[in-house]
């Protein structure tokens, strides 16, 4: 299940993850609710900090992060569950302090959710067609765009650790028209890690990169750094309606990396 969510659609994700919540523990689910640390200190600004008993420890909203990468430091081992453990432990807290609430409290938590949903901290998706329809139509699910002319860049950390953290990311796209009515997109990605270690939670960022074009795009030119990459450097497939391009990089600690790509 841990890997379910490598497709960047959410409702092909959240599906895939209910079918292995009813294959393992014989549950059928109505949906699936996607949540990060944003949402949990969204959250904890409105309700206010949480006192853990088994950690004895406070948790607000300025300390989380660093509450739950502490907690998942300790002992750490391969395979080890306690950054989790804690989460669930903020999570059940949370719960309970949402519940007993006055009415007063109502609002800022709602205005909360919905920031967090806007910002696509929190996706929303359900098994019913025509709820999901509703909120695909929200743009709350977390669907890949239909719109014929859209990009998308999603990077998938490889390094087994924590750089995203320390990882600094620019963006800048190009877009001319040619005489004969077709568009050339100049797509320029700046990636920074500012890690000064490579000892555990930082190190270089290996990052295994797609970008989900529109359908049919035409790949003019492809760099990582200095090097131009040929074909079988990269892969190109279809995927959602999208041409995907993907490749691996690395960013080493305390260095840039560009990634230009003109389709």
């Amino acid at each position: 299940m841990r890997d379910s969510n490598f497709d960047p659609d959410f409702p092909t994700i959240a599906r895939r993850a209910e079918w292995f919540i009813q294959k393992t523990l014989n549950q059928t689910l109505d949906g699936t609710i996607a949540i990060n640390l944003h949402t949990l200190s969204g959250l904890l600004q409105a309700t206010g900090p949480l006192d853990l008993a088994d950690y004895q420890a406070t948790v607000n909203a300025d300390n989380l992060y660093e509450r739950a990468q502490y907690h998942a430091e300790v002992n750490f081992f391969p395979g080890s569950t306690q950054k989790k453990e804690f989460l669930s432990a903020v999570a059940n807290a949370l719960f309970t302090q949402l519940s007993n609430l006055p009415e007063s409290s109502a609002l800022p938590v709602a205005s909360s959710l919905l920031h967090s949903i806007e910002e696509k901290n929190t996706l929303l998706s359900v098994v019913n067609p025509a709820t999901d329809h509703v909120l695909s139509t929200l743009n709350w699910n977390g669907a890949i765009s239909p719109q014929p002319d859209s990009t998308m860049v999603v990077d998938s950390n490889f390094g087994v650790n924590k750089a995203n953290y320390f990882l600094r990311r620019d963006t800048q796209v190009v877009i001319t028209l040619a005489k004969d009515l077709s568009f050339n997109h100049v797509l320029r990605l700046r990636y920074s890690n500012t890690s000064t270690s490579n000892s555990w939670p930082a190190g270089a960022y290996k990052n295994y990169s797609r970008f989900y074009l529109p359908a049919n795009s035409l790949i003019r030119q492809f760099k990582v750094g200095e090097k131009t990459l040929t074909p079988s450097d990269y892969t190109a497939t279809s995927e959602h309606g999208k041409t995907v391009v993907g490749y691996l990089m690395t960013v080493p600690i305390n260095s840039t990396v560009g990634v230009e790509l003109e389709y």
